[in-house]
């Protein structure tokens, strides 16, 4: 019994100073690992798929205007939330979100595509993702708390999107451009959470790029049911 003892608490100091990179990559409960696919997607791939459905609306009524609610454009097991587009701080949204829906949203995310102008243009799939990866690493600032919680080791949620076509609402749109068809490489820091239980829940996230200067904050008040 001594001996079992003794082994279980060596165990124990041994998990307390591990790094939390030796547990599967699962750094937040609650939050899907960036590494493993879930819903049958990777979260580089999650993101070609957020901005698909954030590009392909025009801003009356978008999800990501602050007078919206989430609804919009949302299906399947995994909804989207995001920041504001123009760059204000501070907004708040209310949303409804059905039970037994995944959330997946960028903290801070940026795009380089064929369509916009510098220093968002990219000619090349090689282009725009050297483009996006170099703002990318220009992030700092990010903060995520959900419920009053914390989230740590943010900046190990990176992922860039592969390059993807995507199709432009008639304008007014997220990237300010005509309407149109065109190609797309995206960088950011993204969080896929599991299932929030039925009730309300605080989603609040915050952070910024240096190049160019941008920062996103947003509250929201969601309501699972």
């Amino acid at each position: 019994m001594k001996r079992i003892l003794i082994t279980l608490g060596l165990a124990l100091l041994l998990a307390m100073l591990l790094p939390a990179t030796s547990f599967g990559n699962n750094w937040n409960k609650g939050v899907m690992p960036p590494n493993q696919p879930a819903y049958g997607l990777t979260y580089a791939e999650w993101s070609a798929r957020w901005w698909q459905w954030s590009t392909a609306m025009i801003m009356d009524n978008h999800p990501l205007a602050d007078t919206a609610g989430c609804s919009r454009g949302q299906f399947g097991p995994v909804w989207f939330l995001g920041g504001n587009f123009t760059g204000a701080s501070g907004g708040t949204r209310k949303c409804t979100v059905p039970a037994g829906k995944a959330l997946f949203f960028p903290i801070v995310n940026v795009d380089c595509s064929s369509l916009e102008q510098a220093p968002f243009y990219g000619g090349t799939p090689q282009e725009r993702r050297a483009c996006a990866r170099a703002m990318g690493d220009t992030a700092y600032g990010l903060s995520v708390q959900i419920d009053g919680v914390s989230l740590q080791f943010l900046t190990k949620y990176r992922a860039t999107s592969p390059n993807l076509v995507f199709a432009v609402a008639p304008s007014p749109n997220v990237l300010g451009v005509g309407a149109g068809s065109g190609e797309l490489v995206a960088d950011g820091y993204y969080l896929l959470l599991e299932p929030l239980a039925s009730g309300q829940h605080v989603i609040h996230f915050v952070g910024s790029f240096g190049t160019p200067a941008f920062t996103v904050e947003e509250t929201y008040y969601i309501t699972v049911k």
